[in-house]
């Protein structure tokens, strides 16, 4: 049996099922379970959102065998009634520090238990696992080397249904966009801001436009046509950063209604991407030959080195 560890907002979450998808693939359907217990502890985002957005219910793995294999801390009933302060401290300082504890003392998790060792790196070990073994595996698996042989199977399992959702306004910006030579910026502030995944600033997003025009021209198109929509969680930063751009939009949902943000994105005729997982998938999911994606060539940016964004041979990645 196979564990797959869930963690992070819905762009790692599509990743992990996509990793997930390759393994049945593999492995067998029966044979690869779900643990989405991270979220009892860390409702990152909005928690699990996969079944919430595409209906994709996952086969969970049951306690007794996540007991047996994971490292991870699971809350019981004794920490929802800690005080919140403390419920904060458990989950801030005391999940990692399990886990290495548990790993330390237990030899039979050392021994079932693999960790992806880069978010973005690409391990063939995972198809090599001994099939008399059970396996708990923890990483993001943002890759694409890991599943590009399924691709016409993901795109099916993440297919947009959240039209019923839609405001008036919504569906203004759907008819411009389709209506027009639409391109999606993705500005991720938030979260990123300060962080090692600070990587686009101003001069990377001018950089970027400047290559779509060129790629735009070279396919004779008229650049001069664009429409931009920016998609960000700080419209006042866009609006104060990017004045000079008179032909735009800025598109923000709230965070519970952030996959129509996605949804859009993807609507959009090219894409200019952030570092971002979630904007990664808007430009994956449009599907259309010939569509322009430019995205930044490093994914997280640490002191001692850079981390590569893995993206389909056609898109258009620069240095940040």
């Amino acid at each position: 049996m196979i564990i797959v560890r869930y963690k992070g907002g819905l762009g790692n979450q599509m990743f992990q099922y996509a990793m997930q998808m390759a393994l049945e693939k593999r492995y067998g359907k029966r044979q690869v379970l779900a643990d989405v217990s991270h979220y009892l502890l860390q409702n990152e985002h909005n928690g699990y959102e996969l079944e919430q957005v595409w209906g994709i219910r996952l086969s969970v793995a049951p306690q007794e065998m996540l007991k047996r294999l994971s490292p991870y801390y699971r809350p019981g009933k004794l920490f929802y009634c800690l005080p919140g302060r403390l419920q904060d401290i458990v989950r801030n300082n005391l999940q990692h520090r399990y886990k290495e504890r548990k790993a330390a003392r237990d030899p039979y998790i050392r021994e079932h238990y693999y960790r992806q060792q880069d978010h973005c790196s690409y391990e063939p070990g995972v198809w090599m696992l001994e099939a008399e073994k059970d396996w708990y595996l923890d990483g993001l698996w943002q890759n694409i080397s890991y599943w590009e042989d399924i691709d016409d199977d993901i795109r099916e399992a993440f297919i947009f249904h959240n039209e019923s959702r839609y405001t008036a306004q919504d569906h203004i910006w759907m008819k411009q966009i389709r209506e027009s030579c639409s391109v999606s910026v993705h500005v991720r502030r938030g979260d990123f801001t300060g962080s090692k995944f600070d990587a686009c600033g101003p001069e990377y997003y001018g950089k970027a436009m400047r290559r779509l025009r060129r790629e735009l021209e070279k396919r004779g198109l008229n650049a001069d046509e664009v429409r931009y929509f920016f998609f960000t969680d700080d419209p006042e930063y866009v609006e104060e950063t990017f004045h000079s751009i008179g032909n735009k939009e800025i598109i923000r949902h709230t965070a519970r209604e952030a996959a129509i943000d996605m949804e859009l994105m993807s609507m959009c005729a090219h894409h200019i991407i952030s570092n971002s997982t979630f904007s990664w998938w808007a430009a994956w999911l449009d599907g259309k030959k010939n569509a322009v994606v430019v995205g930044p060539s490093c994914s997280v940016r640490k002191p001692d080195r850079d981390y590569p964004l893995s993206a389909p041979e056609a898109w258009e990645l620069l240095e940040v």
